[in-house]
């Protein structure tokens, strides 16, 4: 039977993050409900060493220097699961939040893509604040988060997989694709993922942002000038994240991270 889940792990040289990955997918599902893909890019530290220690069914896929979305792609290419979910070396699951997720999952409609919250990290400053996820303002900015969604095999086997073409972006590319399909969104409202800032798609921000903008033009959610406007205000909102001081303004704005939702049996990543 085939696993209700296929987890796709991204790492490379993540050695001191990549354990707390891998402990919070255990946490959460085992096979057969779940396999796991880890797609190398290449590591020259302990990351390869520690994955096959903690978690020796994984798959380990070799591939250096082609970037996050062919390594994506080639794990969908073994993928089995009715659902795909990518959680990267240096993020982690709320188990409890993802289990619930997976509840919903095994529920819903064949194509529904399923999505929760999330907590976002930084671990230069140590502040952390939660995020809500939307899929309703995903014409304006990254609405979801990419280790806390759950996208239907199937959905990929009909609008394709990730394109290539977005070095940084391409999560973003693909929910624009699925949006103007008329894709069905679930939001679950869980904590199910924590994500830590500081990635490429992160460092490199403004490039980011010029490729989501044409993602949403290209998929007809915007007019060039309207996403002009908002990739130029999401870049300032971006740089001004950059500060601690803006940081912990933001944070008190929204839901404490460490609240009733959190998931308090499992250590924080």
């Amino acid at each position: 039977m085939s696993p209700l889940l296929t987890v796709i792990t991204p790492t490379l040289d993540v050695e001191d993050t990549v354990a707390a990955t891998l402990r919070s997918i255990a946490a959460t599902a085992q096979p057969p409900e779940v396999e796991h893909i880890v797609v190398d890019g290449g590591s020259k530290d302990r990351t390869i060493a520690i994955v096959k220690d903690m978690a020796p069914q994984a798959q380990i896929v070799e591939q250096t220097g082609r970037g996050i979305s062919q390594a994506l792609n080639l794990a969908l290419q073994r993928a089995r699961g009715r659902f795909v979910a990518a959680l990267n070396g240096d993020d982690a699951w709320c188990p409890a939040g993802m289990r619930r997720a997976l509840d919903v999952a095994a529920s819903s409609a064949s194509d529904s893509l399923i999505y929760g919250n999330a907590d976002l990290l930084d671990p230069r400053t140590g502040v952390r604040w939660r995020r809500a996820a939307t899929h309703h303002h995903l014409d304006r900015y990254m609405s979801l988060y990419h280790p806390a969604m759950l996208v239907p095999l199937a959905l990929h086997q009909r609008l394709g997989h990730y394109d290539e073409d977005y070095a940084l972006a391409m999560d973003c590319e693909f929910v624009h694709r699925a949006l103007a399909a008329g894709t069905d969104f679930v939001h679950v409202p869980e904590r199910i993922a924590t994500m830590r800032l500081g990635g490429r798609s992160h460092e490199q921000n403004a490039a980011a942002m010029r490729e989501f903008e044409r993602s949403v033009v290209r998929h007809g959610l915007r007019r060039p000038l309207s996403a002009r406007y908002f990739r130029i205000r999401q870049t300032a909102f971006h740089e001004l994240h950059r500060y601690r001081w803006f940081q912990r303004v933001w944070a008190s704005l929204r839901a404490p991270a460490r609240s009733a939702a959190a998931d308090t049996r499992y250590p924080e990543p």
